[in-house]
């Protein structure tokens, strides 16, 4: 089914803050994730479901690399023809609200409602039944949101380097009608201290309110171009609704409780089963994207093409990326290995992060850590979490 009154948007114009160490030399959205690049994902997933129309907003420097995965074996027939890819400029770091207003005329000038994913997102939605929840919905529903059950979201993974520092708690507080379907309250984890607040006049303008924990947002939303025009044409709300999930979200939620009948609920979908769901927007939850994805290939590797390796080798739970050398009687087990990397022999590499171009010394024993681009790891080092990144180690 092609869901023609819908124009699909994948946000892969993001610097990757929380992924600094690996995006210094790498756009995040070309990231490799199972030995394809992060964008793909996504992409696929929209592409699969029937959208007929397809906008990737990516930075200029990952362009290339993404037509060039658009153009590629993995997206065949008439695939490639429904992606445009749009590149965006500038320094500053902009929320999604204020990057779909920048880039309106990629986005047809709001002419139609919006499937919105981020490229980090890297889920398993059926995104034809979000669409059609929104279909079914009342006219003028301003968002539809999916919601993942939370165990299936990476909340405690392991990651590379010391945890020194608290991290701050993932997940949402969700509050929703008897029926399940209308938004009626939502408040990010991260941003409630001991105790939620719900106003009087808001509960009083519902029957009840059922308040859920268990579930997480993995940022996949048919917005609805009415909204995105009506933030456009206003000053005031363009400067105080910049992000889509902190801002729009709740600040939509709230009118249609004032005033349900001119500004109908937010609808959510909630994905019951057990299908894969996560952020890959930190170290840590890329690391178990990793993971994750390789649980479904053969011996829970995935080994690219163009490969030099050595005899009596123990690869288990690792992607290796094209045109790697691996020495001879290496052990490598829970890594993600980036393109253009050499191993040296007798090596032994245990849930590392190893980007594109470093050199592994032959005889090293490295442990939970991260290398970045371009290192050299001198023969026989012993390291144990640690970022090594432009020739010096850090711990955190």
């Amino acid at each position: 089914m092609a869901y023609e009154e819908y124009l699909a948007v994948i946000l892969a114009g993001g610097k990757g803050s929380g992924l600094k160490e690996l995006t210094d030399s790498c756009a995040k959205c070309v990231l490799p994730v199972c030995n394809k690049p992060m964008v793909y994902y996504p992409l696929k997933l929209a592409l699969d479901a029937g959208f007929s129309s397809v906008v990737v907003l990516t930075v200029s420097s990952a362009g290339r690399a993404v037509r060039e995965l658009v153009g590629s074996e993995l997206f065949p027939g008439d695939q490639a023809s429904r992606v445009e890819v749009v590149e965006v400029g500038g320094e500053e770091e902009l929320g999604t609200v204020e990057v779909l207003l920048e880039h309106k005329d990629a986005l047809r000038h709001f002419s139609c409602d919006l499937l919105v994913l981020s490229c980090d997102s890297l889920v398993q939605v059926n995104l034809q039944q979000l669409a059609d929840v929104h279909r079914a919905a009342a006219p003028g529903t301003p968002l539809v949101c999916a919601l993942a059950k939370s165990h299936v979201h990476f909340n405690h993974v392991q990651s590379v380097g010391k945890r020194n520092k608290k991290r701050k708690p993932y997940g949402d507080i969700i509050g929703v009608d008897r029926t399940r379907q209308k938004l009626l309250h939502y408040t990010a984890l991260a941003d409630i201290d001991d105790t939620i607040s719900i106003r009087t006049s808001s509960a009083n303008s519902v029957q009840s309110i059922t308040l859920l924990s268990q579930f997480v947002d993995p940022h996949v939303y048919v917005l609805s171009a009415q909204v995105l025009r009506e933030i456009d044409a206003d000053e005031s709300l363009r400067e105080n609704l910049t992000r889509l999930k902190s801002e729009l979200i709740p600040f939509l939620v709230k009118r249609s409780l004032k005033d349900p009948q001119r500004f109908p609920p937010c609808r959510v979908l909630f994905m019951t089963d057990n299908r894969l769901c996560w952020r890959a927007d930190n170290i840590a939850n890329y690391c178990e994207a990793n993971r994750r994805m390789l649980e479904s290939k053969p011996k829970k590797c995935s080994l690219s093409g163009n490969l030099k390796i050595g005899e009596k080798n123990m690869i288990d739970s690792s992607s290796v990326g094209e045109d790697c050398t691996v020495g001879s009687g290496c052990k490598i087990s829970g890594c993600t290995i980036f393109k253009g990397v050499k191993i040296g022999d007798n090596c032994n590499l245990q849930n590392c992060v190893i980007a594109s171009g470093a050199v592994i010394g032959a005889g090293s024993d490295i442990s939970n850590s991260l290398i970045a681009s371009g290192e050299v790891v001198d023969a026989e080092s012993k390291i144990s979490n640690q970022i090594i990144r432009k020739s010096f180690c850090v711990d955190i």
